[in-house]
């Protein structure tokens, strides 16, 4: 009767250990492959490279100026532009961002829509999917909204030097990282709603949005960042110089340039796989579905066809929609507040403590009913 009675306990300690046991390396790696499409001269120096959502058009913006090149490699135009260090693209290419000494606004045949100096320095800029709206920062502290058809300019509210910056698709979000470690997220009327805080004060290098925002990864200090938009720390991981970071429209996959070249994460922050060509990577640049990556080193610009075991056609695999994953967030948890960044245990370590936690406590059940 002893045995019959303890078999239950065991059969939970064996499904127990088959539910919780730690999936292999091998088994979690998405068969995620890379493909060099094209490679690039842009300028003696690059400082950014972008592709249009629908992945068939790449910018470089350099020394030199401003590049645009199709998915095929083929050169559309050229614009010069100098010491032209961001740039941004609609989703359709119809509208391309230059920002340098000045903010300049092409169509997709490469005619200027219009130009505006303020008298200083473009620190970063951002542009709507749908291209009707232009955001830039400056170097005198001021966040500007453009309207692109008439140049209208319109004050955020936003008094901060942004050296990288993402607004959400629908302009309801802006989020910005400075020189001193402050990563930050305002409203449309420009309140903040949360600041994160790096210690040492390391420039924050670059970010990146998901489709709807609620999701943030950003780079920072030989670390890459995924964070909801509350500010809460999804994973984090280390990374040599790391740069240039891009996220699919969906979130489920993220790319980072670092000193080995380009590196690839799926939502979980497990690295799904590297592009490394013995140049150090600055810029990367995801289409929303996540199929192409534009990267760029300090010369050339590289175009890369990513492809899953899951897709023939490359798509990354929709695992969750952003309105149903687990990254949903909440407008309460927007009030205005400071979180630290520090590092935090991945999903899977918490996981595996709780398996053996529970492993132990099945057998400690088992030895007590023996024992009656």
């Amino acid at each position: 009767m002893r045995s019959l009675s303890a078999l239950p306990i065991l059969l939970v300690l064996v499904l127990f250990f088959f539910v919780c046991a730690p999936v292999s390396a091998e088994e979690t790696l998405q068969q995620t492959t890379t493909t060099l499409l094209w490679e690039e001269y842009i300028s003696p120096q690059m400082y950014a490279v972008e592709i249009s959502g629908d992945g068939t058009v790449v910018a470089g913006a350099g020394e030199q100026g401003v590049k645009v090149i199709a998915e095929d490699g083929s050169a559309l135009w050229m614009a010069e532009i100098p010491s032209a260090r961001e740039i941004a693209l609609s989703e359709d290419a119809s509208r391309i961002l230059a920002g340098g000494i000045d903010l300049q606004l092409f169509d997709q045949t490469g005619t200027l829509i219009w130009k505006n100096s303020t008298g200083y320095f473009v620190l970063s800029d951002a542009i709507s999917p749908a291209g009707d709206q232009a955001y830039s920062a400056w170097d005198d502290s001021t966040v500007l909204r453009y309207n692109m058809t008439d140049m209208t300019r319109y004050d955020t509210g936003i008094d901060t030097d942004l050296v990288c910056m993402e607004v959400t698709d629908n302009g309801h979000y802006i989020v910005g990282g400075t020189l001193t470690g402050e990563l930050m997220l305002w409203d449309m009327q420009g309140n903040v709603k949360w600041t994160r805080t790096c210690p040492g004060e390391k420039a924050v290098q670059d970010i990146a949005l998901s489709s709807g925002g609620s999701l943030v990864a950003y780079t920072i200090d030989d670390q890459v960042y995924l964070i909801n938009r509350a500010g809460r720390t999804l994973w984090n991981a280390p990374l040599s110089h790391a740069s240039g970071v891009s996220m699919s429209a969906d979130g489920s996959c993220i790319a980072v340039a670092g000193a080995n070249g380009i590196s690839l994460f799926d939502r979980k922050g497990t690295l799904i796989n590297s592009m490394q060509n013995g140049h150090e990577m600055i810029g990367v640049s995801l289409s929303d579905d996540g199929t192409k990556c534009a990267a760029c080193d300090q010369k050339n610009a590289f175009l890369y066809l990513l492809t899953t075991g899951a897709s023939e056609t490359g798509a990354v695999p929709q695992e969750a929609g952003e309105t149903q994953n687990q990254q949903k967030f909440s407008e309460d948890n927007l009030s205005q507040q400071t979180v630290p960044t520090l590092p935090v245990a991945s999903g899977d370590g918490i996981f595996s403590v709780l398996c053996i936690i529970g492993s132990v406590l099945a057998t400690v059940l088992f030895c007590a009913k023996e024992r009656q």
